[in-house]
This record gives structure tokens, C-alpha cells and sequence, in this order.
């Protein structure tokens, strides 16, 4: 039945879903790359403690 509704509306609908998950990745994208200047000078900081804390046993 799912298949069925899917293939029944396959028009617009596909690219009405098309356009949405790149829009929606558009925003995670825009999302990430703010959260990831407010926290890149953190980002050493973090690291090294957490470095501190687990020693990487993985080297």
C-alpha cells in the first residue's frame, strides 16, 4: 500500500520531497557551520583536556 501511494504520487510530489531534504540540509548545514564558529576556539581548549582525561589508547 505504501508503495503503492508512493508510486501514485510520483510527480510533484518527488520533487516537492526532493527540494525539501535539500532545503532541510541547507539548514543543518547553516546550523552546523554557526555552531561550529562559536565553538571552533573552544575547540583546542576541549580537546586537549579531554586528551587529558582519556589517554588515547587507540595510537
Amino acid at each position: 500500500m505504501n508503495f503503492a501511494q508512493q508510486n501514485a504520487g510520483e510527480g510533484p510530489g518527488l520533487l516537492r520531497g526532493l527540494f525539501g531534504s535539500l532545503w532541510v540540509r541547507k539548514v543543518y548545514l547553516f546550523i552546523g557551520v554557526l555552531g561550529f564558529k562559536s565553538l571552533a576556539p573552544q575547540l583546542p581548549v576541549g580537546l586537549s583536556r579531554y586528551a587529558a582525561a582519556n589517554p588515547p589508547e587507540f595510537l
